[in-house]
């Protein structure tokens, strides 16, 4: 899989010039999963001295650390072929 470097643009699909805008994202999530996420951000919050971490922030951390970690890329994959087996 070819990994993208956060902050530098990548062609698209068609070769041509990279898209400059930010993609706007969204998910259905769980209720309990929702809940989850709302209350490791507020206790990331706490650990670095801030009012609150937004969901998007780890979502983009997430991201990150998905694109440039072997290790976990086959862990999510497994996750994924798990859950489409149910």
């Amino acid at each position: 899989m070819t990994k993208a470097v956060q902050g530098e643009p990548t062609p698209n699909a068609e070769g041509t010039a990279p898209q400059s805008k930010k993609v706007r994202l969204s998910a259905d999530i769980d209720p309990d999963l929702y809940r989850e996420l709302a209350s490791w951000c507020q206790d990331v919050a706490f650990q670095l001295g801030r009012t609150r971490v937004q969901h998007v922030w780890a979502i983009r951390a997430l991201i990150n650390e998905l694109l440039e970690d072997n290790a976990l890329e086959v862990r999510i994959i497994e996750r994924i072929q798990e859950d489409l087996e149910v």
